[in-house]
């Protein structure tokens, strides 16, 4: 095996676990906030709208940093495929036929909650 190859493919899989690693810290924020948004709009003197219109917000930009986050998972599994047949083994390649991309997991949450806080802001800002 290539030496080269060999050092590509390890810091590929270094990145790769790296961008795994951030997306689940990108979770975690995300859970802590709209944790705390839903119990603030519960037990709070602060008017509802600007929490609403918060986790609206929070919601929007940890979607775009988890597609971020995807996009560049799925270019360093693009290389680390056309690494792995160069050197003959087959780990990420066969690993991409057997899971769904988080890219559908963490989408499908993170719109969700954009929806949810957005129909309570729209709600609460228009008296519905």
């Amino acid at each position: 095996m290539d030496e080269k190859k060999r050092f590509e493919y390890s810091e590929l899989t270094v990145a790769r676990r790296h961008y795994s690693t951030t997306r689940f810290a990108n979770i975690t924020v995300f859970m802590a906030v709209t944790a705390g948004l839903l119990s603030a709009t519960k037990n709070t003197e602060v008017s509802s709208i600007y929490l609403y219109l918060f986790g609206f917000l929070v919601g929007l930009i940890l979607w775009y940093v988890e597609y971020t986050f995807s996009t560049a998972i799925n270019v360093l599994n693009e290389r680390l495929k056309a690494v792995e047949s160069e050197i003959g083994i087959a780990v990420y390649t066969d690993l991409q036929k057997r899971y769904i991309p988080g890219i559908y997991t963490f989408g499908v949450l993170f719109l969700s909650s954009i929806f949810y806080w957005g129909y309570c802001f729209i709600r609460e800002l228009f008296n519905v």
